[in-house]
């Protein structure tokens, strides 16, 4: 990664002694990048380098030592030094969009349900915390009162900030559900206080613990197909919304988690409605057996799947009513 707020050199000798025998313990992926942004065409403008094109930003949580599932990068930062910066005293939140996001490294599946990060916000003493969990859904930030706040511009528009980041529950000896290695998933957006600004994009920030880098890579791309047009329903992280997706959903009936499109804290026929209108397969799935679902709820998928292969237009499916 690029760094641009360490002096190129800085970087060059940070990486060289990461290979080090001398240095084993300093890692390239624990050195970071902010998540750089500006205001452009009143609106958040996210500034990305061409390997983070798709709005992902990355993270490390350490397996052990002090700071063991724990860091407060990246930061977020807008800087008059390197060209950006911001209006004066702009108070600059996060929006929590999604649930926390988890993949072993071999597609995306839910988080144990005891697993959440949480998120300590600027500043700790008079922001509560933000928790995000398998279970929760969006979570606004907001300025009266101040929720998911990360920080406020100087009075010259220089912004930079740190919210930190803990991944619970800690392991440690003895203990008796351990958090899975994996990567975690935050999906975020930025909101300001200057009026008539609008929020940025969607964008990502995706931590590692204790993944392999392929295995890390391969979670990256599964998370990142989450940033497209109605990502909550793409429930097998391969950018399609197709007879997969409705599968998942069939696999987890009546659970909470994967497969609650909408929600609701239940994977159920109103779920079917959402993978069917967002769907993006070239053809209708067949029909499949469901555990134990009403007759009727089986009767309403199949006429379902039939009119999705009739009612495509433009690539998508219109919304089809089930019973």
């Amino acid at each position: 990664m690029v760094f641009k707020h360490l002096p190129s050199r800085v970087v060059v000798v940070l990486l060289a002694l990461a290979g080090s025998s001398q240095f084993p313990t300093i890692q390239a992926q624990d050195l970071h990048r902010d998540v750089i942004f500006r205001y452009q065409d009143s609106k958040i403008l996210l500034d990305l380098l061409p390997s983070e094109e798709n709005l992902v930003s990355q993270g490390v949580f350490r397996t052990s030592g002090i700071s063991q599932q724990f860091t407060s990068y990246p930061g977020f930062a807008s800087e008059s030094d390197v060209g950006f910066g911001i209006n004066p005293n702009d108070t600059i939140v996060y929006n929590v969009l999604d649930r926390l996001l988890y993949s072993n490294g071999a597609g995306l599946t839910t988080p144990h349900p005891d697993t959440a990060i949480v998120i300590r916000n600027v500043p700790s003493s008079s922001v509560p915390d933000t928790t995000v969990s398998g279970s929760t859904g969006e979570i606004l930030g907001g300025f009266t009162p101040l929720r998911n706040r990360i920080g406020a511009s100087s009075g010259s528009g220089d912004f930079h900030s740190h919210v930190s980041f803990e991944l619970t529950p800690t392991n440690a000896p003895g203990t008796s559900a351990p958090t899975p290695w994996g990567a975690y998933g935050l999906k975020l957006s930025l909101s300001t206080s200057a009026i008539g600004v609008a929020d940025s994009d969607p964008f990502l920030i995706v931590f590692n613990f204790g993944l392999d880098s392929t295995a890390f890579d391969s979670a990256v791309i599964a998370m990142r197909s989450l940033l497209g047009s109605n990502p909550i329903c793409d429930l097998t992280g391969d950018s399609r919304i197709d007879g997969a997706d409705v599968a998942v959903v069939f696999g987890n009936w009546n659970i909470a988690g994967i497969g609650d499109c909408n929600q609701d804290g239940s994977v159920d026929g109103a779920d079917l409605a959402e993978v069917y209108s967002a769907w993006t397969g070239d053809t209708s799935p067949a029909p499949m057996t469901v555990p134990e679902p009403p007759t009727h709820l089986l009767l309403a998928t199949v006429v379902s799947l039939a009119f999705v292969k009739f009612n495509r237009r433009g690539g998508r499916v219109r919304r089809t009513a089930l019973c």
